[in-house]
Formats: structure tokens, C-alpha cells, sequence
């Protein structure tokens, strides 16, 4: 009978103690990840900690300079302090782009990985945006259903997926030219091998200013199709070969 109150005793503790244990065990693992980051011309800034006995906040900024591109970013990491639960949820977010406000989580990434298992998924959140610029000029973004999900470390995972139902640029305008919308969806794999599949429609002004500033891209002119006023592009990536539109691409 001893020995089942010993047991009992030894039991309820540990599950008193799975909080604090639990929160350390992710603060160790935390902070060997802010130590890479530093590692890379990231520079933490600031951090704040908000922790309760089940639950932890952390709130880390950090500046990113090279070549006199800053970017200042914030991530709010929450997690569950119980030793059994090792899922980190975060939300990375730009705050200043070379030194310009941006609007609050604008442009946001939210992300859920298992310290353990190192499963991970996430996405971009939804944008639909009209920016105005100083001279008139208007353009339109929409970002819908950017999806991601994998295993491994996250700076180089073994398996990783991604999918964008939608990204577009609509009335972009250049030296107050209107060069017409730009529209692409896509999908990644990467399972030991890289393959890709990309649909992308853009007006031809736009194809022939961005082919001034890169000349190798008149090769894919032939291998578009043209709608309208736009050239339409399904673009393939597999085993280490490219075709578009259902063409082998040589280069």
C-alpha cells in the first residue's frame, strides 16, 4: 500500500512540475534559435516575455540589414508550458521596410512546428489591397490561400509543400505607363527532389519591360500562348527538366 501512495505522489508532482519543466525545455530551444538567426545578420532587438503557469508569450523584433536593405520584423511565439505538448505557434511580421511604417500585419506568416517531430504547416495571411501612390497612379494586390506544411529544420527541412491559389498585380504602372495586370498560382514539392508546377498570365507590355531587364527571357516568348492582350505561360519543373506549355524547355 506504501508503495501505490509513493507512486500516486510521484505522479501528481511531475504533473505539477510539467509546466515548469515543459516552458524551459522550449525557452532552451528558443534560444538556440535566436542564436542562428544571429548568426545571419539578424540583429535581435527587443523581447518580451508574458508567461503564466500553463501558457508563454514571447514577442522577439529583430533588424535585418544587408546591402542598406532593413527590414525591421516582430514574432510572436505562443506555446503551452506542459512537457507533453511541444507545438510552437508563431506570427512573423514585417514592421518597417527600409525604414518606412508599414500597416500592422499587413503582410503576415503564421506557422505551427512540433519541436519534436519537426512537422510543420502554415500559411500567408489573405491580402486584398489597393495602394495610391504620390503621382495618382493606383495597383491592386491580392494574395489568396498561400499554403505551406512540412518536416525538418525550418532553415533546410527534409520534406516541405507549398501551394498559392492566387497571387496578382493588377494596373502596374512604370514612368506613368500602365503595363497592365500580372496573375500566377502555384505549387511546390520538395521530397529529395525539387518539382514545381506554375501558371502565369501577364500583358505583353509587361513581359516587354520585364525582358529589358532580363534578355534571356525572350526564349519563353516562343513558348507562349497568347490571349488577348496577355501571353499565358504553365510552366513545369520535374526530374530536372522544364517544360512550358507542354514543351521541353531548352536552355
Amino acid at each position: 500500500m506504501k508503495k501505490i501512495y509513493i507512486f500516486i505522489s510521484i505522479f501528481i508532482i511531475s504533473i505539477l512540475l510539467s509546466p515548469i519543466l515543459g516552458k524551459y525545455l522550449i525557452k532552451e530551444i528558443l534560444e538556440k534559435k535566436i542564436a542562428l538567426l544571429s548568426s545571419k545578420n539578424f540583429i535581435l532587438k527587443k523581447s518580451i516575455t508574458d508567461s503564466s503557469y500553463l501558457n508563454t508569450k514571447q514577442k522577439y523584433q529583430f533588424l535585418y540589414n544587408k546591402a542598406n536593405q532593413e527590414i525591421l520584423f516582430e514574432i510572436d511565439i505562443r506555446y503551452s508550458n506542459l512537457l507533453f505538448n511541444k507545438l510552437i505557434s508563431a506570427d512573423i511580421y514585417p514592421i518597417s521596410l527600409a525604414k518606412k511604417i508599414m500597416p500592422y500585419k499587413a503582410l503576415l506568416i503564421h506557422l505551427k512546428y512540433n519541436v519534436v517531430t519537426q512537422i510543420f504547416n502554415g500559411y500567408a495571411k489573405d491580402i486584398k489591397q489597393i495602394y495610391n501612390f504620390k503621382d495618382g497612379n493606383q495597383i491592386s494586390l491580392i494574395l489568396k490561400n498561400a499554403l505551406f506544411n512540412g518536416k525538418g529544420k525550418l532553415d533546410n527541412p527534409d520534406i516541405f509543400h507549398s501551394s498559392i491559389e492566387e497571387f496578382s498585380l493588377k494596373n502596374i504602372t512604370l514612368n506613368n505607363k500602365n503595363l497592365g495586370n500580372l496573375q500566377l498560382k502555384s505549387k511546390l514539392i520538395f521530397e529529395k527532389k525539387l518539382s514545381t508546377n506554375t501558371e502565369v498570365k501577364l500583358s505583353k507590355k509587361l513581359f516587354k519591360e520585364i525582358k529589358k531587364a532580363f534578355p534571356l527571357l525572350y526564349i519563353i516568348k516562343f513558348y507562349a500562348k497568347n490571349i488577348g492582350d496577355n501571353y499565358f505561360f504553365h510552366i513545369k519543373f520535374k526530374d530536372k527538366k522544364f517544360t512550358i506549355n507542354g514543351k521541353s524547355l531548352h536552355l
